[in-house]
């Protein structure tokens, strides 16, 4: 399929490249063989360039002996990395991701909601694949069913049908039961007047509750991208709550505030303007008399945004909130790995590569990093999730580890029963 689609887009390419020389030619006095042979100098020039961001994802690992052997599993991590040639920019990425999202806009098509209440009373929800529900009711628990489940959690303004493409190719390559976790305010309205657009962990962590309620056999694994990705860090910190056995951060930002007063001044004014509409203006008749209204309406980049959220979600100070939402990676923590593009135009590399270093004291951690990979994109052919797929062999690995090391524990325990009877 891949080759088909590969010589569908070389064909495509081509016929389009033919119109555009004709029809210029029509419009001009040009001759059709100059102009052709203009358009194959540029499509030459592009696939060199395109050639020329081949590499090695750089892989930096921490020293815990089963972190070794769940990384030999890691395949896509041993072959080159060769971003898509459609769309190697990181915005022409953002492009494809753009019309992607439109056409997975529908989410009602592909997941199946089960709704549970916060502790405030807000309502929120799961979305569960229905393809990977055996009998497609997520209420009916099998006993049986002992299947892993991998919850998703998309970025600041994420919508389910955001994780379409993610949770079909995350259940094509394991067969696990696949979910995402909603926050507040995003598939339904708000009923509180509070929320958080870095996302609460005491509202993950009911989601969390309420899987294993219904699904006490499965192992828990995850997979966040961007806000989502920090969420996951910031739950992996203490190993001894973390409920997800391993997880996976795609572009994620580390320190919070760093990463914000890192990021592009223009960048950071239109995620403003994306929050204010996604959480105030579709929560207006609710939101409008509290006293942090106004100054998220006036605030004029993301930076000045979050300086007020602290009114909001409840913090005593703005560096509270702050530090509540940045990851400690300077403690060992739950296994994780991130998975990071220098080109992000939104956590840019310059920032984000430089905690690699936290592998050297951190043994559960795992930092991926190319050059070309955009914000929460890495398409490789046309649109391939090479994310998703190195980040899904990453947690394959990890339950296979441990069903390995569940296998060993109980081939000692049935083989010192004997000896110990006879002693």
């Amino acid at each position: 399929r891949r080759h088909f689609a590969l010589g569908l887009l070389t064909s495509v390419t081509f016929t389009l490249c033919v119109g555009v020389v004709q029809t210029v030619a029509c419009l001009s006095r040009v001759p059709q063989v100059a102009l052709g042979i203009g358009t194959l100098v540029a499509l030459t020039l592009h696939i060199k360039e395109w050639r020329k961001h081949w590499e090695m994802p750089k892989v930096r690992a921490g020293a815990g002996e089963m972190m070794q052997n769940v990384l030999e599993r890691c395949h896509k991590l041993n072959h080159i990395y060769r971003p898509s040639l459609v769309c190697t920019h990181a915005k022409a990425q953002f492009m494809v991701q753009w019309l992607m999202n439109r056409v997975y806009g529908d989410h009602w098509n592909y997941f199946e909601a089960e709704q549970f209440v916060l502790r405030d009373g807000q309502k929120a929800s799961l979305m569960w694949l229905k393809e990977s529900l055996r009998d497609g009711d997520p209420n009916n628990t099998d006993d049986d069913d002992d299947r892993p489940i991998l919850a998703l959690l998309y970025g600041v303004t994420g919508m389910p049908g955001n994780l379409v493409p993610w949770a079909k190719a995350a259940y094509k390559m394991s067969g696990w039961k696949v979910v995402v976790i909603n926050r507040r305010g995003h598939t339904s309205p708000l009923t509180v007047p509070t929320f958080n657009i870095a996302g609460c962990l005491d509202d993950m962590a009911c989601g969390v509750y309420h899987i294993q309620q219904h699904h006490p056999k499965s192992r828990l694994y995850c997979m966040g991208s961007s806000a989502g990705s920090g969420m996951v860090a910031r739950y992996c910190d203490d190993p001894e709550s973390c409920q997800f056995a391993a997880s996976v951060a795609i572009s994620c930002g580390f320190d919070f505030r760093g990463c914000i007063e890192a990021m592009n001044t223009t960048v950071s004014a239109a995620l403003a303007n994306m929050v204010r509409r996604f959480f105030m203006f579709r929560n207006k008749s609710l939101l409008e008399d509290q006293p942090f209204w106004k100054p998220l309406l006036e605030a004029k980049d993301l930076k000045e945004f979050i300086s007020h959220m602290h009114n909001v979600t409840g913090h005593k100070s703005e560096e509270e909130y702050y530090d509540e939402h940045s990851a400690d990676l300077q403690k060992p923590t739950a296994p994780v790995m991130f998975i990071n593009a220098y080109d992000d135009p939104v956590f840019h590399g310059s920032f984000t590569f430089q905690h690699e270093k936290f592998a050297e004291v951190n043994p559960n951690a795992v930092f991926v990093q190319v050059n070309k990979g955009g914000h929460m994109t890495f398409y490789t052919g046309i649109a391939h999730l090479w994310a998703v797929e190195v980040g899904m062999q990453f947690l394959m690995a990890h339950h296979e580890e441990w069903l390995l090391q569940q296998a060993q524990k109980s081939q000692e325990g049935s083989e010192g029963g004997p000896k110990a009877q006879a002693a």
